[in-house]
C-alpha cells in the first residue's frame, strides 16, 4: 500500500484525506457520511472517488483508517471482486 501523507481534511473537517508520493489517494468513499456513521475508505487514483483497489467497509463508523485493525480488502481483477486481505494494515506513524 505504501506510505501515505496527511493531506488535509474533506467533508468540513470530517474526515482526513492522505495522499503518497505517487498522488494515489487514500480517503472515504464519495458516498460516506459521518452524520449517518457511513465510511468507506478507499485507495484510489482520485480523491473522494467511488472505485479504487483497496477499501474498508467492515468498520464503516470509523472516521481515521489507522483505527481499522482488519476489513481491508482489495480489488481482484481477475474475479472482478472484492477479496479480504487479513495481511494489509494501517499504522500511524509521526515523522520526526
Amino acid at each position: 500500500m505504501g506510505c501515505y501523507t496527511y493531506e488535509g481534511s474533506l467533508m468540513g473537517n470530517e474526515y482526513p484525506q492522505y495522499v503518497n508520493h505517487e498522488g494515489i489517494y487514500l480517503t472515504p468513499h464519495a458516498y460516506s457520511n459521518p452524520i449517518l456513521a457511513y465510511t468507506i475508505w478507499l485507495v484510489s487514483e482520485n480523491m473522494l472517488d467511488t472505485t479504487g483497489y483497496i477499501r474498508n467497509d467492515k468498520h464503516d463508523d470509523v472516521y481515521c483508517p489507522y483505527d481499522m485493525r482488519d476489513g481491508w480488502q482489495y480489488f481482484d481483477k481477475q474475479t472482478q471482486d472484492w477479496a479480504d486481505d487479513e495481511t494489509l494494515t494501517v499504522t500511524c506513524v509521526h515523522a520526526p
